[in-house]
């Protein structure tokens, strides 16, 4: 038996992948570069393993999932089966099993998987006829040549659900822009959901609560208000691994099996949707869940998984009721007055949400749901397509910045934040340079100028200072198809810094990876760097060095905001504030909610004029060509509404 991750599936080019290496189970009986079987080596292979079946599970939870898939195909089928002769296809039965939650039909299948192109997001919907049946099998031809199955239940394991909705609707009055994205309009939510979390245990209502908030740090936020809530009812403190548990994407192997051991014992579990997979929670009949409002798709997807999370224990399945909760944190911000047409859109986008996820629910349970007397089915599934695979040096000190990041939201993780910050302040430096591939003739500091002059002039028309712009929103994107440089300047002073504070930094290493604590992939990040550090301090001999890569690739963008040629003199004069988020998030998070991105560039968040990102995307290209066809007229949030009530 092996185990292979959909996540490290990577675009190398455009015909290969690193799913390449799955050939690499076979390479006894298959030549790749003859395209031929060894019929003596296969006979052997067939004796001793006459079944061979591969096991895909939670298949839409990845957007490489799809293309892994279709590698599948290629190596059993299209390499192996194929190229059997009759009698040696006797030999061994070849079986690919594909397991999801969202896959709840052939219509589905079929139009989700007739292939692997890059596409987006997507909610299916079609009306629904005929009764589903609890538990159904269908066999049909997949990509009308291959024999398949396909095996569905409908079903919930409860007596009885119940489904509540706590809607939090707040105003604000601002009189800055920076005032909207204040803290304090999570909080409101936050202390809602702690709040209801304790009472419940408190009241006797349920003896083990799960809250789902897809973000790392706001869970730890409503864990110390949980904790706060429940000292003041039993005087108590709440204990880890007693009390309660914390589930997210940077667990490590210890944490693991601490979860394995005590997941049936806590009272609250909090948890994000890398935790909704794969477990299960056998005492849980109450879910509280924050209903995230990005990436819709993708995120009522991992509701739908999220609410058979409380399973496994057969009576308490079979006899007891069940309930899930959903909070929805909304504030409608006024500079004078509240604006009535505003408030009736907020309240429309709120509903239109709930009537979404309530709709996929039912469906996902019965198959179907009722809505404005007809029934329908609404199968939300997550986007195709492959992340670049990155060849630069510096990329990789990006990646291990950025899991740092995410590591030091941990209670008891001040030596991560000393490493992360000493880190950044080394690679703080950092020159990027493209060939010509942005500006036309003109420098940025010029286009604000020449603009007037061209307005001024009335040849506003032939005013093209930039270069084949892509425009998303608010941002101008770039496709790089020249070499770029990146220059990481290790100046004397840097080196200085390194040289004196190299045990240090030694030290803090040594702690991470000694921490039973720290995931193995960070692990092996700071090996990599730490060596790397001290081949550059021996390399510059105690003076200035310079790092410098070229790279050449078909997938490299960059992305900067349309208002920076107008604001070039105001971006230059500003300064990042200190704990707040930075245009390089924010630009990061902005072509995120377009197109899957990896890890961008530069490290730190300074930058000399405009901010900008680099970034790698295999799908923006892709995604762009499939904006415009006649699937996807409709993106209004009120049209999309009435479109499901006139059924």
């Amino acid at each position: 038996m092996a185990t292979v991750a959909i996540q490290s599936l990577k675009s190398l080019s455009q015909k290969q992948s690193t799913a390449k290496h799955l050939m690499k189970m076979f390479k006894s009986i298959y030549n790749d570069k003859t395209n031929m079987i060894d019929e003596e080596a296969f006979r052997k292979f067939a004796a001793r393993y006459p079944n061979v079946v591969f096991m895909v599970d939670e298949i839409t939870g990845d957007e490489g999932g799809a293309a892994f898939f279709d590698e599948l195909i290629k190596v059993v089928f299209k390499n192996i089966y194929i190229n059997l002769s009759a009698k040696l296809k006797t030999l061994v039965n070849f079986k690919i099993v594909v397991a999801d939650a969202s896959i709840t039909s052939v219509e589905v299948i079929k139009k989700h998987f007739s292939n692997s192109i890059t596409d987006s997001d997507k909610i299916y919907f079609t009306n629904s006829t005929a009764n589903p049946e609890s538990f159904s099998v269908e066999k049909f031809l997949f990509r009308n040549k291959w024999s398949a199955i396909s095996i569905n239940t409908n079903s919930y394991p409860a007596n009885k659900l119940g489904i509540e909705y706590k809607l939090i609707l707040e105003t604000k009055k601002v009189r800055e822009i920076k005032e909207i994205y204040s803290e304090e309009i999570v909080q409101s939510g936050n202390k809602a959901i702690a709040t209801d979390a304790v009472n419940l245990i408190m009241q006797g209502q349920a003896t083990q609560v799960i809250i789902y908030v897809q973000n790392i740090e706001r869970i730890n936020t409503i864990q110390s208000m949980m904790a706060n809530e429940y000292f003041c009812q039993t005087n108590k403190k709440l204990k880890l691994n007693e009390d309660y548990m914390i589930i997210n994407s940077t667990l490590s192997d210890r944490q693991r099996k601490d979860v394995a051991q005590f997941k049936d014992k806590v009272k609250f579990i909090l948890m994000t949707s890398s935790a909704s997979r794969g477990l299960s929670f056998p005492n849980t009949t109450q879910i509280l869940v924050d209903v995230p409002k990005f990436n819709i798709e993708t995120n009522i997807m991992e509701i739908l998984q999220l609410i058979y999370r409380g399973r496994g224990n057969h009576i308490t399945d079979l006899t007891k009721d069940k309930h899930l909760k959903f909070f929805v944190n909304e504030v409608i911000y006024y500079e004078s007055k509240i604006d009535m047409q505003a408030t009736k859109q907020k309240l429309v986008s709120i509903f239109t949400l709930l009537i979404l996820i309530k709709s996929s629910i039912l469906t996902r349970i019965d198959g179907k749901c009722k809505l404005a007397k007809q029934n329908i089915a609404l199968v939300p599934v997550g986007g195709k397509g492959l992340e670049g695979n990155s060849d630069m040096l510096i990329e990789s000190f990006s990646a291990l910045i950025s899991t740092l990041k995410k590591e030091c939201y941990k209670p008891d993780c001040g030596h991560l934040h000393q490493i992360r910050n000493k880190l950044i302040k080394i690679f703080s430096e950092m020159t990027i340079q493209t060939t010509g591939e942005i500006y036309n003739n003109c420098q940025l500091a010029d286009i604000k100028q020449m603009f007037y002059q061209s307005w001024d002039a009335g040849k506003l028309l032939n005013f093209k200072p930039l270069i084949n712009p892509i425009i998303v929103g608010d941002l101008m994107i770039f496709k790089l198809d020249n070499k770029v440089s990146s220059l990481l300047n290790f100046r004397q002073d840097i080196v200085g810094r390194i040289l004196k504070e190299g045990s240090l930094i030694k030290t803090l290493f040594k702690q991470a990876y000694y921490d039973e604590d720290t995931p193995l992939a960070l692990k092996n990040q700071l090996v990599s760097v730490g060596r790397l550090l001290d081949y550059f301090v021996q390399q510059s001999s105690g003076y200035s060095l310079t790092l410098k890569e070229e790279t050449a690739s078909d997938d490299m963008y960059i992305a900067m905001p349309i208002v920076g040629i107008f604001a070039f003199d105001e971006f230059r004069a500003f300064t990042e504030p200190k704990n707040k988020r930075t245009f390089k998030t924010i630009l990061r998070d902005y072509v995120s909610a377009h197109f899957g991105v990896g890890e961008v560039l530069p490290i730190s968040h300074d930058y000399e004029d405009v901010p900008f990102i680099l970034f790698r995307s295999t799908a923006l290209k892709k995604m762009r060509q499939r904006i415009y066809n006649d699937r996807y007229m409709f993106c209004s949030s009120e049209l999309n509404l009435l479109n499901l009530l006139l059924l």
